[in-house]
Parts: C-alpha cells; sequence; structure tokens
C-alpha cells in the first residue's frame, strides 16, 4: 500500500493516469443508445464484458471501433431489435441495455441477464423503476415484454442499487 504525506501551505500539482474501469464503461456502451450519433469513450479496458457489450450494440445496428483504449459507437442505425438470449446471458450488465433500449425504441423483449458468478441476482428494482417511467412489463414465456414511452418521475428504489440507478437516469 503506498503512501502519501502531504504538508499543507503548497499547492497540489502534477498529473496521474486513471485507469479506466468495467462499472463506468458498461453502463456508458448502454447510453450510447440514446445518441443518434456518435459517441466516443477514452480509456476502456479490453476485458470480455466490454467485447460482450460491444457485440449487443453491432446486433442492434450500431458500428463500434476500437481505437486504441477509445471506442467510438455510431448509433445512427440502430434497428431495435431483441438482443439475443446468448448475449443477455453471457454478462450481469446486460441488464443496463433495457432503459435506453425502451427509451430509444419504445418496446423489447428480453429474456434474464446471465453472467454472475455470484448466482442468480434479481432485476426487480430495473423493472419496476421503468414501470414507474411508464414502461408495461409482461410475461411472455421465458422473457418479459417490454413497451411504452418513457417519461420523468420521482422514483424510490426499496434497496439501494448502483445498477438501477445508473439503467433508470
Amino acid at each position: 500500500m503506498s503512501k502519501f504525506v502531504i504538508e499543507g501551505g503548497y499547492p497540489l500539482q502534477g498529473e496521474i493516469c486513471v485507469q479506466g474501469a468495467k462499472n463506468s464503461v458498461l453502463p456508458l456502451l448502454a447510453a450510447s443508445l440514446l445518441v443518434e450519433g456518435e459517441t466516443v469513450l477514452h480509456n476502456c479496458p479490453r476485458i470480455s464484458d466490454v467485447e460482450t457489450a460491444l457485440a449487443i450494440l453491432r446486433h442492434l445496428g450500431c458500428r463500434t471501433q476500437w481505437q486504441g483504449h477509445t471506442i467510438v459507437v455510431d448509433a445512427r442505425s440502430l434497428t431495435c431489435q431483441c438482443i439475443p438470449d446468448e448475449l443477455m446471458r453471457q454478462m450481469r450488465s446486460s441488464v443496463m441495455f433495457l432503459g435506453p433500449m425502451l427509451a430509444r425504441c419504445g418496446q423489447l423483449d428480453m429474456v434474464y441477464p446471465g453472467g454472475c458468478s455470484l448466482g442468480a441476482r434479481p432485476i426487480d428494482l430495473h423493472l419496476k423503476g421503468l414501470q414507474t417511467l411508464g414502461a408495461q412489463v409482461h410475461p411472455l414465456g421465458g422473457m418479459r415484454q417490454l413497451s411504452g414511452r418513457l417519461t420523468g418521475a420521482r422514483i424510490y428504489l426499496d434497496l439501494p442499487s448502483v445498477g438501477a440507478t445508473e439503467n433508470l437516469m
């Protein structure tokens, strides 16, 4: 562990490089669906969850490109298709696409996300929040169908949830 000693009376100066984080880039990649143009994200980690998120975006008609550690997403040609089961089940963070897809497309069919080594984790806070924003959620076999026009609302989550908060924002 590094030890820093700070003595007062002198202005702080210098530069540091902040490493990119999966938990930052995944919600931003999902949010790129809301932009009818290009989104540029710098300092992105090259890990499997990020690659899965890019595969989801490409399946939905977006163009994606790595430029070093920068990702460029062009969502102008979004097709509003369903996210395939195999991509939804590869990572827990696939749930982050629900809010942006519903906001941009008005409808989607979804399976529950997977990819969590902690076991099954519910997404009820996400669904309940989307319903508060105006979504209708209907069972569809082993899936859920979401539809509706989202509008602003006060949302109170039953439990603290960073992911649900990011998705609903």
